[in-house]
């Protein structure tokens, strides 16, 4: 079995379960990358409320959210700075 290469992929292989699809969309918001629902979901090859259904899901328990102004979908910036 080989491992997918998130680095230099255009589009995952067809055959990924959705537990598969959920993991990419957390390692791409974990790396501080930003989509809106209708990028994630051409990611990622699920309908756009496939792709919000999972946004919404692990925005729940990991710090993601969707940014009101551009649509984009992005981690929350946790550094801390002084007073």
């Amino acid at each position: 079995m080989t491992l997918f290469d998130m680095t230099e992929y255009t589009e995952p292989p067809m055959d990924l379960t959705i537990r598969e699809r959920t993991a990419i969309v957390v390692f791409e918001l974990s790396e501080g990358r930003q989509y809106t629902t209708a990028e994630i979901a051409a990611k990622i090859n699920v309908t756009r409320q496939g792709a919000w259904a999972i946004l919404c899901a692990v925005s729940r328990i990991l710090p993601f959210f969707q940014d009101e102004e551009s649509g984009k979908w992005q981690r929350v910036n946790t550094t801390l700075t002084d007073p």
